[in-house]
């Protein structure tokens, strides 16, 4: 085989690689450990961006909940099977303020010149049994 081709073969296999890395979906998605909490008690919220490489991440004001910690923000990536994926997630601890539906407001993070948001999520808060 000649240079030429052995040159073809290698962009050819870049072209293809770089196919894959950009084909994956771009998420971005908020997820809690929880859809119903007890009042007095803890959860914990994470907001994940996969696929994409984010700047200037902006989490809610959790109104009607106090924040307990957070953020904390872990990244990992992958490679299986010749595909590449990579995630970066900011997580939270709340404590819900009161009892009722409360709705977390949507996180919003920038990718290249587009801004990506999530939904949001809605947490049930109850009261506690009396005598538990």
């Amino acid at each position: 085989m000649n240079t030429k081709k052995y040159t073809r073969l290698w962009m050819s296999l870049l072209l293809i690689g770089c196919f894959f890395f950009v084909a994956q979906a771009q998420t971005f998605t908020a997820q809690a450990n929880a859809k119903q909490v007890v009042i007095g008690n803890d959860f914990d919220i994470t907001f994940t961006l996969k696929n994409a490489q984010g700047t200037n991440f902006k989490a809610p004001n959790f109104k009607g909940f106090r924040r307990l910690s957070g953020p904390s923000q872990s990244t990992s990536m992958s490679i299986v099977n010749g595909r590449r994926s990579q995630e970066v997630a900011y997580s939270y601890r709340l404590q819900p303020e009161k009892t009722g539906k409360l709705t977390i407001a949507s996180a919003s993070i920038n990718i290249g010149s587009r801004v990506m948001k999530t939904k949001p999520v809605t947490i049930e808060v109850v009261k506690g049994k009396k005598g538990a």
